[in-house]
């Protein structure tokens, strides 16, 4: 089929205002719904995630999803902030990979740790990652759910087609919303002078390693420590600190990004 006559279908007419309207918002809050809403379209999903690795961080911030508030404890409390590390995605991450389909049949789920603690209990049949690396190392990940089905040969052929122009347009929305920003403050302030004269040296240097995104296990890998040593560590850390949470600990060390915007 000649492209003229691809172009003049009412469908491509759509199509090409949505695309349109996702650029012209890329720097709007509201772009990652715009966004699933347009995908629907062509890769119709249940629930989405947009979630942003920092470069050399294998702990994700989570960006925007439409996740149901009665499935969030499942979805993000039990993901944060162990489950999270041993997600076979980082190592497609590491590979360079742009989509990828994580179920029974494409990884080596049921035996693993990740499938025994999280997995499984998301009851769902398929999960699609799409994955957009930037300049800096960094990278976006755009994750897309089912419970009750696949997605087809057809839907993920279509994907890899729109990928170059999904990429751009979250590639805009980065760059207002992350590039740069929301990133740990390694500059201490007075609430992390505050922090720090709490803790021992020791723990400390266990908060900035956990932080950077290394596990239990790699945390007594890293000071030669054994692995019971590391947990007990960490629960006084938590106790100080009057936090239970991973996620709550880096949330201390997050700075929010500036508002540029002009008025």
């Amino acid at each position: 089929m000649e492209l003229a006559t691809i172009l003049m279908h009412p469908d491509i007419l759509r199509w090409h205002e949505n695309i349109a309207d996702l650029f012209e918002n890329a720097d709007d809050a509201s772009l990652p719904q715009r966004l699933s809403g347009m995908l629907n379209g062509v890769i119709d999903h249940e629930t989405y995630i947009i979630k942003l690795y920092r470069a050399n961080c294998d702990f994700p911030l989570v960006l925007a999803h439409n996740i149901p508030a009665s499935q969030q404890a499942v979805y993000l409390d039990k993901y944060f902030p162990f489950a999270c590390l041993e997600d076979p995605l980082l190592e497609k991450l590491r590979d360079g990979a742009q989509i990828v389909q994580i179920n029974h049949q494409t990884c080596s789920l049921a035996g693993s740790s990740y499938y025994r603690k999280y997995y499984r209990h998301l009851n769902l049949k398929d999960e699609i990652d799409v994955l957009f690396p930037m300049l800096n190392g960094d990278a976006i990940v755009l994750s897309m759910d089912w419970r009750k089905r696949t997605a087809t040969s057809k839907e993920l052929a279509a994907l890899e087609n729109i990928y170059s122009v999904v990429k751009s347009i979250l590639t805009r929305y980065y760059r207002s919303h992350c590039d740069g920003t929301a990133v740990i403050n390694y500059e201490p302030d007075d609430n992390h002078k505050k922090i720090n004269s709490i803790l021992t040296g020791r723990e400390r240097e266990i908060v900035n390693l956990m932080i950077s995104g290394k596990g239990t296990k790699a945390l007594a890998r890293h000071l030669d420590i054994s692995y019971q040593t590391v947990k007990v560590h960490r629960r006084n850390i938590y106790s100080k600190l009057g936090i239970n949470s991973e996620l709550q600990l880096c949330s201390l060390f997050v700075t929010p990004p500036p508002d540029n915007r002009k008025p």
